[in-house]
């Protein structure tokens, strides 16, 4: 074989490598764990007082109706005891027990959709990491910023942006080559929904301050009013019974808040990376910060009350092809 001929069948082999899409596996599991971890509804629901069925909120649920009485038993013979019985004076019946309130979990909308702004722009990450194709011929954040907007206009104008981006990825037909300009550029508004994310979930404490209270306040009046023994331990009980169901809650928004600030600094890194995402050192952080994510989501507190999340957003449109072949 001559010198040509080998160059020729180096070439041969050579050619379907170089011309292979780059493999951003970590960055792809990154991105599917965080779109996995970051949609918990927990994280931004709170208890408020029931609205009673006349509207305002706060309002006590009213006493259960007491059950009726038996039909009385036919009287037996009276006797000098049964008669001085029936002459005394009833004893007086006990005093009511004071009303608790009811509370009901209630979801923050405004962060549901900062929740679903991210898995969409997530799910998109882990798609073109795959070397894959958007399908978003329209922006998928403009309904979303619409529900963000009462709450922080500023979030909704970076959630707009970052459908923009996205929409533009589609067109542009971007696939795994592109993934980390596509990375850089989203970075900003990013990182403005996840501060604005970050501050509803810690805004939920002072909100159900109020019902929290209301609620301790009814059962220490109902174990004032309750007779010494049974009676009154058992509504300590239930006292310490509904007002760990506010500590649970709490607990989990804070574990949320650390679980976005990861999420933060790990978007960080990767835009820090982009410019040498395959190196050796990178890898190894992208697949660092993929365990540290599982880990977060791993440490949620579940079994809440509270539904789960819907299923990410799916375009309704086929996606568009690179060229004229069908293919």
């Amino acid at each position: 074989m001559t010198r040509h001929n080998r160059a020729l069948a180096m070439l041969a082999v050579l050619l379907p490598a170089a011309c292979s899409a780059p493999d951003y596996t970590p960055v792809r599991n990154w991105a599917e764990s965080a779109s996995l971890a970051v949609a918990y509804p927990a994280g931004v629901t709170s208890l408020r007082l029931r609205a009673a069925p006349d509207g305002p909120l706060a309002a006590p649920d009213a006493a259960p109706a007491p059950p009726p009485a038996p039909a009385p038993a036919p009287a037996p013979a009276p006797t000098a005891r049964r008669a001085r019985a029936a002459a005394a004076p009833p004893p007086p019946p006990p005093p009511p027990l004071p009303p608790t309130p009811s509370v009901e979990p209630v979801s923050d909308d405004a962060g549901l959709a900062m929740q679903d702004a991210l898995v969409t722009y997530l799910v998109a990450l882990a798609t073109l990491s795959g070397d894959g194709v958007l399908t978003w011929r329209l922006n998928p954040m403009v309904e979303l910023a619409e529900r963000i907007r009462p709450r922080d206009p500023a979030a909704a104008d970076a959630a707009v942006t970052l459908g923009a981006q996205l929409r533009h990825a589609t067109f542009d037909v971007y696939r795994a080559p592109e993934m980390r300009g596509a990375l850089v550029d989203a970075n900003p508004s990013l990182q403005r929904i996840l501060t604005a994310l970050t501050e509803a979930v810690a805004a939920r404490d002072a909100e159900e301050a109020p019902a929290r209270a209301a609620v301790a306040a009814s059962y220490q009046a109902m174990e004032r009013e309750a007779a010494p023994g049974p009676a009154r331990q058992a509504a300590r009980d239930f006292a310490q019974l509904r007002d760990q169901e506010f500590a649970d809650l709490a607990t989990a928004r804070a574990y949320y808040q650390a679980l976005l600030r990861l999420l933060s600094d790990s978007h960080a890194m990767l835009t820090r990376r982009a410019p040498r995402m395959l190196s050796d050192d990178a890898t190894l952080e992208i697949r660092q910060a993929e365990d540290a994510m599982r880990r977060a989501q791993a440490s949620l507190p579940r079994g809440l009350g509270v539904p789960p999340p819907p299923p990410p957003p799916r375009p309704p449109t086929p996606p568009p092809q690179r060229g004229w072949w069908p293919f």
